[in-house]
């Protein structure tokens, strides 16, 4: 999925190179009704193309430790498989996975002392959108 993330200034900035989109970055999740598990959400980033619209949501998780990130993992891996069945892409001991045909991946990123979880969903129309913005 062309996933490049750094930390910056101890907050994590997802980039998708070469598609400039406008995007939406909630920081400060505690002005909306997120559900229980949306808890350990440090940052949600949409996405939004000029002629398709939502066409990329970013999850990222809070900062945990490597047991913490890993647990965390697996326990959206196994809601992702309830989903979609076994990930089609990624390798699960390095801590990424993907569902292609749903356009869903997931992995694990080290930011600093510990480690975030990242979860990217893509509209259809996202290829069209990266086509229209070179």
């Amino acid at each position: 999925m062309g996933i490049h993330v750094g930390a910056e200034g101890g907050v994590v900035a997802a980039s998708f190179m070469g598609v400039p989109e406008r995007e939406y970055h909630v920081h400060d999740l505690r002005a909306f009704a997120l559900p229980p598990q949306f808890k350990e959400t440090n940052q949600v980033i949409l996405s939004i193309c000029d002629h398709q619209g939502l066409q990329q949501v970013r999850w990222i998780s809070l900062l945990f430790s490597h047991t913490a990130a890993i647990a965390k993992f697996s326990q959206i891996y196994a809601e992702g498989m309830r989903r979609h069945g076994a990930a089609d892409d990624g390798d699960l001991d390095r801590g990424i996975a993907g569902w292609s045909h749903e356009r869903v991946g997931m992995r694990i990123l080290p930011d600093g002392p510990g480690y975030r979880v990242i979860m990217v969903s893509e509209g259809p129309e996202y290829q069209s959108c990266k086509a229209e913005h070179p």
